[in-house]
């Protein structure tokens, strides 16, 4: 009878599943670290770059049989083929500058937002190319005042090809949405710090659209020193202050009591301080960790002028109701 198992050993078995395991294994393993099972880089379809092409030109050169080499045309027909390449990469860049050129002047938003959540924006002053990355320079409003800021050119989310402000709807309706505001509380980014106004009326100034509003108190935040007693322990305060004067902030730990206590300005007149509570407007942020002994802190208010300021409704932060 003729043997079935001719050409087939027990050391190895020719489809065997263990070694069929293993390849694939390793081969899965290859292709998901972007590389085949000898370390040669994989590329995608559609993403040979030149530089892909010449590395796959020159390994040609490099393992070609000596006793059987390749005709030199083939050669110069590759070395033409990769020329062409390169020439339209250059186009590719070139045209991506050409068209970031055309977008100075006009309005334009991006997939960026700044710390308020605000998304940025602007008319494009200049295009500043780096290498193969293209920049656009745009002002920005930022603390109250228009400063250049630079963003990629893949960063454009909308180009509003508007190059009159006074025309742009958008323009418009921001003027619709500022004027509800007449007679509305907001709060209010100024040089100095964030203020809480009333509105009184809006107008456009050309392209800009402000406010008049009255000033009516400031916001602060900050930390409170320990002038009597130790301790190491963090006290701090927030909220708003509405005096045109500057004033004393004082709080006290007493021991005997174990409660705490605050005073504005006169020391002389204590009142007991419940953690979370707003008193005139502040609230106090008290110690994690009571103290051991009786301390007291201390910190200064500046007074505010209640001025009447036009201000950009680019400057408004919160409406209140």
């Amino acid at each position: 009878m003729p043997d079935n198992n001719i050409g087939v050993g027990n050391s190895t078995k020719v489809g065997s599943t263990t070694n069929n395991s293993k390849f694939f294994k390793r081969t899965m393993t290859s292709k998901m670290n972007g590389a085949t099972d000898r370390g040669t880089k994989i590329v995608k379809k559609n993403e040979i770059d030149k530089n892909t092409f010449l590395r796959i030109l020159t390994a040609q050169l490099q393992n070609q049989d000596p006793f059987n080499a390749k005709d030199g045309t083939e050669y110069v027909s590759q070395l033409a083929q990769f020329a062409s390449m390169e020439q339209i990469t250059n186009l590719n860049s070139t045209m991506t500058a050409s068209s970031a050129y055309g977008l100075v002047g006009k309005t334009i938003a991006f997939n960026s937002y700044d710390m308020y959540g605000k998304q940025y924006g602007g008319v494009v002053q200049d295009v500043i190319r780096q290498g193969d990355n293209i920049k656009l320079e745009v002002d920005v409003l930022e603390n109250g005042k228009y400063v250049p800021k630079e963003f990629d050119l893949k960063d454009v989310s909308d180009v509003i090809n508007a190059p009159d402000q006074n025309y742009n709807i958008n323009n418009n309706i921001n003027f619709l949405l500022s004027s509800s505001l007449i007679g509305k509380s907001v709060e209010v980014v100024l040089k100095d710090g964030v203020y809480s106004a009333k509105v009184n009326s809006v107008y456009k100034d050309g392209a800009n659209i402000n406010l008049n509003v009255d000033i009516e108190n400031k916001f602060f935040k900050g930390e409170m020193k320990p002038n009597k007693g130790f301790s190491t322990e963090k006290v701090g305060f927030n909220g708003k202050y509405a005096g045109d004067k500057a004033t004393a902030l004082n709080l006290r730990y007493v021991k005997d009591k174990d409660i705490y206590e605050y005073s504005f300005g006169d020391e002389d007149k204590w009142n007991e301080y419940k953690e979370g509570s707003e008193v005139n407007g502040i609230k106090f942020t008290l110690p994690k960790n009571k103290p051991s002994n009786d301390v007291q802190w201390s910190a200064t208010i500046a007074g505010i002028t209640k001025d009447n300021l036009d201000v950009s409704s680019d400057n408004i932060l919160v409406i209140k109701k």
